[in-house]
Parts: C-alpha cells; sequence; structure tokens
C-alpha cells in the first residue's frame, strides 16, 4: 500500500508539469466494444497460466535490458554536456540527450506492451509483472524530465525578426511538438497497458482529463491569436502589395494558423477518447481552416455552423436590409436612366450624322453612333457604382490590367479590330461598293471593325479579316463616278477598216447609256497573225458598266 501510494506521488508531479504543454501529441484512441442488448457475460472457469517460452522470456529480458543500457547512454552523455562547455558541444549533446530521454519513455513502454502480450497469451509472467510495474512507476519521472527538456527548448519567436528568421523559428519550435506529441502519447499508451496488468489509473485518469482540458483552452487561444495576426498582415499586405517582406510573413503566418489547428484537432481526438466534450474546439478549427477532416466533422458542428450563419444573415438583413434595398433601387434607377439616355443621344447622333454635309461612310457613322451611347452607359455605369459605395480606382486599375491580359491573349483579333478602324477612317470602300480585295471580288454586303462580308456575283457570300483588306491591295470599282468599258474587235486583213469605225462608232451613239463625255475611244490598237484589232472604250455611269459591256458584246 505505501509503495502504491509512493508510486503515485511519483507520477502525480509529472502529470502537474504537462499543464504547461504548448502543443500536444497524435491521438491515441481506445476502441470500445458495447456489448450486445440482452446479452449476458457467460461465466467462465480460471485458466491456468502455461510455462512461458524461452523465446518470449528472451525477448522480454532483451527489451528490459534495452532499457538499462539506455539509461547507461543517459549518464553517459550527461557525462559529456557537463564536461564541454562549447556552444556546438552543448547543442549536439543536449540533443542527443533529448532523444535519448524519450527513446528511454519509448523502450519502457515497448517492455510493457510486451509484457502485456505476455499476459495476453496466457504465459506466466513470473518476475516480468513486477519488472513492468517498476518501468510504469519509472515512466511518470523519465517523461517528466523529457518535457521539461523540451519546455525550456521551445521560445515563441519574436514579432520584429525577418520572415525567413520567424520561419525558421517557427519550425523548431513545431519539431519540438512533435517530439512532445511522441512524449505525451507514449505516456497515455502506458495508462491503457497498466489497466491491462490491473493497476488502478483512476486518478492519473482524471489528471489527463484535466490536462487535456487545459491544454484545449490554451492551444484554441493560441489559434485564435494566429487566425488574428495573419488577418492583420494580410490587411498589411493588401494595402503595400509591393512589399515582398510582407507577403512572406503572409506564407509563415498561415503556417502557424495551419500548424496550430493541427494541434488542437489532436487534442480534440484525444479527449475524444476520453469522453470529454469537443464540439466548441470542433467548430473553432472548422472555422480557422475552413477543412472538413475526419477529426473535427461531426453534424452537429455543421448545424451549428449553418445556425449561426443562417442568425448572421437575418440581423444583416434585420441591421442592413433597408439601406441595402434602398442602394439596390437607387443603382436600378441610374442604370435604368443612363439607358434611357444613351438611346437617346444614340438617335441624336445618327440624325446629325445623316447631315449631308457630313461625308462619312455607312459603318462609320453606325459606330459613332453606337460609341456615343454606350459611353453614356458606362457613365451611367459608374456612377450607379460610386453610389453604392464601390471604389472607382481600384475598379479601373483592375479593369487596366485586365484589358492589358485580354489584348495580349487577343493580339490577332485586335489587328483585324485595327485594320477595320482605318477602313472607317480613310474609307477606301463602303456597303455596296463593288471591290476587289484580299483576293475576293464581289459587291460589299456588311462591314465590322473586325471583318468583312462580300457577296460575289456568283451568289456566293465570302468574310474576310479586315487585316487581310488593309495589308493588301484595294481595287475600288465603284469610287469613282464614271467608268470606261475596254472592248477589243477583231477583223480580217481583207476587210475594211474605215467602215468597220463607222460601224462600232454608230453602235455606241445608238446606245443611250454611253456618255457623250468623256467620248468614246474607236481606234486601230494591234496588227495580229490573223486580224486586225481595234479598241473599243466607251465610257458609262459605274452601275451601267456590266449592262453597256454585254450589250456591245452582242452587237
Amino acid at each position: 500500500m505505501n509503495k502504491n501510494n509512493r508510486a503515485g506521488r511519483r507520477r502525480r508531479p509529472w502529470i502537474f508539469a504537462i499543464l504547461m504543454v504548448a502543443f500536444l501529441a497524435l491521438p491515441s484512441v481506445v476502441g470500445a466494444q458495447d456489448a450486445e442488448p440482452g446479452e449476458q457475460a457467460q461465466p467462465s472457469e480460471p485458466v491456468e497460466p502455461q510455462p512461458m517460452p524461452d523465446e518470449t522470456s528472451a525477448q522480454l529480458q532483451n527489451l528490459y535490458d534495452a532499457i538499462g543500457d539506455r539509461r547507461a547512454r543517459i549518464s553517459k552523455l550527461k557525462g559529456l554536456l557537463a564536461a564541454n562547455g562549447g556552444k556546438a558541444e552543448q547543442l549536439i549533446y543536449g540533443t542527443r540527450l533529448d532523444r535519448a530521454w524519450v527513446g528511454l519513455l519509448e523502450d519502457g513502454d515497448g517492455f510493457v506492451h510486451a509484457v502485456v502480450d505476455a499476459k495476453t497469451s496466457g504465459y506466466d509472467l513470473g518476475e516480468y509483472l513486477a519488472l513492468a510495474g517498476q518501468v510504469l512507476e519509472s515512466q511518470g519521472e523519465v517523461g517528466g524530465i523529457a518535457w521539461e527538456r523540451m519546455r525550456q527548448a521551445a521560445t515563441l519567436p519574436a514579432e520584429d525578426l525577418s520572415a525567413a528568421e520567424q520561419a525558421a523559428a517557427y519550425s523548431k519550435l513545431f519539431d519540438l511538438q512533435e517530439t512532445t506529441d511522441r512524449i505525451f502519447d507514449t505516456y497515455l499508451a502506458g495508462l491503457e497497458l497498466a489497466e491491462e496488468l490491473g493497476i488502478d489509473m483512476f486518478e492519473d485518469t482524471e489528471s489527463i482529463k484535466a490536462v487535456l482540458s487545459e491544454r484545449a483552452l490554451n492551444v484554441s487561444v493560441f489559434l485564435e491569436l494566429s487566425v488574428d495576426k495573419a488577418t492583420a498582415i494580410k490587411a498589411g499586405a493588401y494595402a503595400l502589395p509591393e512589399d515582398q517582406e510582407l507577403k512572406a510573413k503572409v506564407l509563415v503566418a498561415n503556417e502557424r494558423v495551419s500548424s496550430s489547428a493541427k494541434a488542437l484537432e489532436r487534442i480534440v481526438a484525444q479527449m475524444d477518447s476520453l469522453g470529454l466534450e469537443t464540439a466548441e474546439y470542433r467548430e473553432q478549427v472548422l472555422r480557422a481552416t475552413g477543412a472538413v477532416t475526419t477529426d473535427v466533422f461531426d453534424f452537429a458542428i455543421i448545424g451549428s455552423l449553418l445556425s449561426r450563419g443562417w442568425q448572421w444573415l437575418l440581423d444583416y438583413f434585420v441591421d442592413e436590409g433597408p439601406t441595402f434595398l434602398f442602394q439596390a433601387l437607387l443603382f436600378l434607377l441610374i442604370i435604368f436612366g443612363f439607358y434611357k439616355l444613351g438611346k437617346v443621344v444614340k438617335n441624336l447622333v445618327t440624325r446629325a450624322l445623316n447631315n449631308p454635309k457630313f461625308h462619312l461612310s455607312v459603318l462609320l457613322k453606325r459606330m459613332l453612333a453606337s460609341t456615343a451611347g454606350n459611353v453614356v452607359l458606362i457613365l451611367g455605369v459608374l456612377i450607379a457604382l460610386s453610389q453604392v459605395g464601390i471604389s472607382l480606382g481600384p475598379l479601373l486599375a483592375g479593369l487596366g490590367i485586365a484589358g492589358f491580359v485580354i489584348g495580349f491573349a487577343l493580339q490577332d483579333t485586335l489587328s483585324n479590330f485595327a485594320s477595320g478602324m482605318m477602313i472607317l477612317f480613310y474609307r477606301p470602300f463602303d456597303v455596296g461598293d463593288v471591290v476587289e480585295a484580299g483576293g475576293v471580288f464581289g459587291k460589299v454586303s456588311a462591314m465590322s471593325l473586325v471583318n468583312t462580308t462580300f457577296l460575289t456575283f456568283d451568289n456566293q457570300t465570302i468574310i474576310l479579316p479586315n487585316n487581310m483588306i488593309w495589308g493588301g491591295v484595294i481595287k475600288n470599282l465603284n469610287e469613282q463616278k464614271h467608268r470606261r468599258v475596254d472592248l477589243v474587235f477583231g477583223v480580217s486583213y481583207s476587210d475594211d477598216i474605215a467602215k468597220v469605225e463607222k460601224i462600232l462608232n454608230e453602235i455606241i451613239d445608238a446606245h443611250d447609256k454611253v456618255l457623250d463625255d468623256p467620248e468614246p475611244i474607236i481606234k486601230l490598237h494591234e496588227l495580229a497573225d490573223s486580224s486586225v484589232n481595234l479598241v473599243v472604250r466607251p465610257w458609262v455611269e459605274s452601275d451601267d458598266y456590266w449592262d453597256v459591256y454585254w450589250d456591245l458584246m452582242r452587237e
């Protein structure tokens, strides 16, 4: 009895020391299987322990000897640490000593676990049962020493450090966190093994519950502060987008939030294994990270978040609803008013451009009228946005950047657009003209700033990009009011040339669409191998060209 009391007193100081843990370990969840309803335990006869096989006994002895070897190594490292005062030596031997203490704790856990396995197999434990009890009693002291070394090495980085220095400091801190996790996991496993061996761990379990509850509260506060810090740094980085140091600190702050949330997740899992309430902490992890993991997922948590979101929405509409509705109505009224005003401006510009004194192409008139209406509408949108509290400066800057990106991606389209603008202002042709351009001959049926549509004389529709038209030779057959019809007629060498010329003059004079001015030309043009060729060149209205051409050829 006195021995058990002394063991309890040795374990409890370490348990209370854990109350100051900065971060906790990975969860160690013990599953419990409930008996089926109505099922009653059947009485069983006691089973006599079997002699332990030599192989199992040797294994247990080796594990126990490893504990002694580890203690001897710890003593040696202590001596080296005391004999070497250099900073580098202190760091090297100190790190090795940290690992040795954690290793000793794990060696003890491994030995006790093997003893429990032997008991489960029905072997007579003999002296190993007492040795396991001694190891369990010493685990508290070993764990306390190991944790104290981790606690002394763990320090939070100063806020005035650079992002790189903070990242390195937090990396070291979280490495110590992983080691601390191993210490705590091993101790929790030891509590479970003690129960397997029939050792009463009620007081220790209650103490661990207090440790976990206190630890969850501490890490919860740390996580909340980390989220606030990350939000503040992100706001600074948004205000100073060119500050690379702030951008780096944003990454460090995000990593701090992520690591803190993971630590709280592990605590939640450990608390669940002990039947403690964790809904509040699960919800905090979910809000901090936005990630639904198996450790924090719970329908009650999701329902709580949805309920809070719905309540926030209701409160927002109660407080801000009238203002929001007024601003929305004002926005729509401004847009509608400027839309109507744009229509009026478009009609006025169209009427003004249709004045005979403006010699503009049809497409240019349409474009100017449409542009005037759209400018009025865009102005209305900007005014409406400013009235509802949207800052126009960042919006216009964003549009400028977006325009640059879009322009870079649509180089060919913008090239066609630029060519269309050149065609508009220099007016080499207009809708309805007969044009030969880009390898196409036909009448221009439609034009836009990107392409031109031709209707050929055999009734084919051809659409050409404007840069193909503007980059080549353009022949406009309707640019001039008058056009010359060039014909060549061949007669025999034996024919009377003067009589032929007289007949041709009579035919031309008799055609009502041939112009008197300029005067038609009928001349001997060429002495070919088998004929004498005469050229006939009457002038006609451009619209009458093909009628005169076909009539003279028939005559």
